[in-house]
């Protein structure tokens, strides 16, 4: 499923759960119908797309391989970093670095490490949560499940057992057309944009920085699913205090297929435990006509 120039959160709650699905169906294991409306959106996004990649083309990549160590990350990123709108967050006193941190970390550990189990005990570690029986049996992930597993899901699912299949067709859709190989280390190559969401159908704030919304945002852009989620989520945030400070982490992929893209990470404030948490990945300048996996993060 594909979002457009405002990236409303109630949608991007329904692609987060969805993005499986919409792999799915664009990428042709269940089948693709388009209305004549998202066809006429579709062609419009294809002139925006040709735009990005004369945007993208000139950037310099690194083999994904040599993101540096966890404990080189914060000096490599600063030296490559542009920040927008950090007066919102100089009240917060709490430190930017763990945005950086836990997003490298994310990357690193997703796909450059096959360890389904490590990469869930990891997120563990952080104090996210993983989704209990209900939640696994809603949200289209029996469907998903049978479709891409060839046969149904138990009534009684374990996490880790779900999350280890899908995984695994993440990696291997379209033998690895949309696994991320190379990343821009190039100057200002990295953002920190941070914004304010003040209601549950407020537009995403947008990154701009110095490259532009056209360079960061795109037309086109997907949620990844991310399985756990932090144990107290924004709505209820934004329930007690009537706004939520968001952050937004972005930095520039190439793909096996070639694509270039960003590859943003989005975090919310708590300012009761005074930390920063993980709430959507998504990827941006997305082509409808090409197959996407969800990638499960």
């Amino acid at each position: 499923m594909l979002t457009h120039s405002t990236y409303k959160w109630g949608a991007a709650i329904l692609v987060s759960i969805g993005a499986g699905l919409f792999a799915l169906y664009r990428g042709g294991v269940i089948g693709s119908r388009l209305s004549d409306a998202e066809a006429e959106r579709n062609l419009e996004i294809s002139t925006s797309l040709e735009r990005g990649r004369d945007l993208y083309k000139p950037l310099s990549v690194k083999p994904i391989d040599s993101l540096p160590e966890a404990s080189d990350t914060l000096a490599f990123v600063r030296d490559r970093l542009e920040i927008e709108h950090g007066e919102l967050a100089a009240h917060t006193g709490a430190s930017h670095d763990s945005i950086i941190t836990e997003s490298m970390e994310m990357l690193r550990r997703r796909f450059l490490e096959n360890a389904p189990h490590s990469y869930l005990e990891w997120r563990q570690s952080l104090g996210y949560v993983s989704p209990d029986r209900a939640k696994l049996m809603r949200g289209g992930v029996p469907e998903e499940y049978q479709a891409i597993a060839g046969e149904p899901m138990s009534d009684a699912p374990e996490f880790e057992d779900v999350f280890r299949v899908f995984w695994n067709f993440a990696n291997s859709f379209k033998t690895g057309l949309n696994k991320p190989v190379a990343f821009s280390g190039d100057a200002k190559s990295f953002v920190l944009s941070f914004g304010e969401l003040k209601s549950l159908d407020g537009a995403m704030p947008e990154i701009e920085a110095s490259r532009g919304t056209e360079f960061w945002n795109g037309h086109s852009r997907g949620a990844l699913r991310l399985w756990q989620r932090p144990p107290v989520d924004f709505p209820e945030i934004l329930a007690r205090d009537g706004k939520v400070l968001i952050a937004r982490f972005g930095m520039m992929i190439e793909y096996q297929s070639g694509d270039r893209r960003p590859f943003v990470f989005t975090h919310f404030y708590n300012p009761v435990d005074k930390r920063w948490w993980l709430r959507w990945v998504s990827t941006h300048s997305i082509d409808p006509n090409s197959p996407i996996s969800s990638l499960e993060l």
